[in-house]
Parts: C-alpha cells; sequence; structure tokens
C-alpha cells in the first residue's frame, strides 16, 4: 500500500477511537519502521474529528494534526523532523492540550487541582503528553523543566518516568524550588525528594524544594 492507502486505514483507526485514547503502536507510514519494522506510529484521537499522530522513530519524527473526515487521515500533511540528541519538546497549557479525564488523572497522581498545577508553571508536552514540571533555583529564576509520564495521559516509551532537561550545562543549583508568592511561611522551606511533591506543597502556599537528581 502506498502512504495515502495506509493513510485511509488508519484514519478508519482513528475514527473509532475514543477522544483522548491512542492508538496501538502501527508501522509509520513514511519510514516503514525502518529495516526492524519498528512499530514507532500512534495517533491519538484528540476530538470527535481531529487527530495526532506522530512516529517515535528518531530518524523519521514524522507527525501531524488532522480532521478526520468520513474515516479518512491523510499522511500526506505530515511533516518529517527528525529527532536530535537534545529533547525536542513544546510546552502548551494543561487544559488546552489535555481532555477533563486526563486532567483528573494528573491531579489524582499530583494530589492537587489543575488550578493549582497551573498556579505553579507547570505545562504539558504537546508531543508527547508529559506534564511538565517547572524547575527554579533558590533565586526564583526558572532553570529547566522535569518531563514526568503518567499512565492513561502520555504517550511513547513510559522510560524513563521522569526526564529532566536543563536551559544549560552549568550543573551547579543543588535546590530547586516552588514558585510562590509571600505568605505566612516566607521564612520556611521544606525539602522533599522529588519535584513534583514539592510543587504539591507549593500548591498550598508553602515555600518548598527539590534534591536535584541529574
Amino acid at each position: 500500500m502506498n502512504k495515502e492507502e495506509i493513510g485511509l486505514q488508519y484514519g478508519i483507526e482513528a475514527s473509532r477511537l475514543d477522544i483522548g485514547e491512542c492508538t496501538e503502536h502501527l508501522v509509520c507510514p513514511f519510514c516503514n519502521g525502518g529495516s526492524s519494522k519498528e512499530r514507532t506510529f500512534v495517533i491519538r484521537k484528540m476530538s470527535t474529528d481531529t487527530a495526532f499522530a506522530r512516529c517515535y522513530r528518531d530518524s523519521c519524527g514524522a507527525r501531524g494534526t488532522f480532521k478526520i473526515g468520513h474515516g479518512t487521515l491523510v499522511p500526506s500533511n505530515m511533516q518529517q523532523e527528525p529527532t536530535k540528541k537534545e529533547v525536542v519538546f513544546r510546552e502548551r497549557a494543561l487544559t488546552d492540550v489535555l481532555t477533563p479525564a486526563e486532567l483528573q488523572i494528573v491531579n489524582n497522581k499530583c494530589g492537587t487541582t489543575t488550578l493549582q498545577l497551573v498556579s505553579t508553571g507547570v505545562k504539558v508536552d504537546e508531543y508527547t503528553h508529559r506534564v511538565m514540571f517547572p524547575l527554579f533555583d533558590t533565586k526564583q529564576q526558572q532553570k529547566g523543566w522535569v518531563l514526568r509520564f503518567y499512565d492513561g495521559v502520555s504517550t511513547g516509551e513510559p522510560k524513563p518516568k521522569a526526564k529532566t532537561v536543563w536551559f544549560d550545562n552549568q550543573h551547579i543549583i543543588s535546590l530547586t524550588t516552588a514558585r510562590r508568592n509571600d505568605t505566612k511561611y516566607a521564612k520556611s522551606l521544606i525539602l522533599l525528594e522529588d519535584w513534583p511533591s514539592a510543587n504539591r506543597i507549593a500548591a498550598q502556599g508553602i515555600p518548598a524544594a527539590a534534591i536535584r537528581v541529574s
């Protein structure tokens, strides 16, 4: 089958999905999975008539958003963007990308609300739907992100569960602190092991920090 025929087949599969649901891993119509025929192509239904597809094979990187009409999806509209060695992501607002059901999963895992996550600068990667926790130094300057995988929300490989991305290569920060407003706890600091926990505490207005693990 050519790309258009494969697109029709995959489009029919996408039309059968529930909103927020992904197909199983398929063979990419662009790279054909390489010599090993690896299944790295995933389609995610974003709305009743929209789907997002991506190939997670580094040398391919085909991705695109499509309108699903009459069970069709045309891959010729996709763009191939081979993944560079550095982490490639695009931050978006939680409510712009995740469905209500997915937001509930994240809230349950973090022990907080969507509003509290947004208030502390949490985003989501448009490509993989990994939740992005901002990293700050003790002067409240953002220095990077922690991209965390959540079952039922994120796509692609679940390992590693969390990926730390720094804006520069100067690994001199010993603590990462959560953004906060002045409160009665301004002279206090709670030290936790991981960033999601620190973010959860900070969402309550209490200064919190996480030990940096790189």
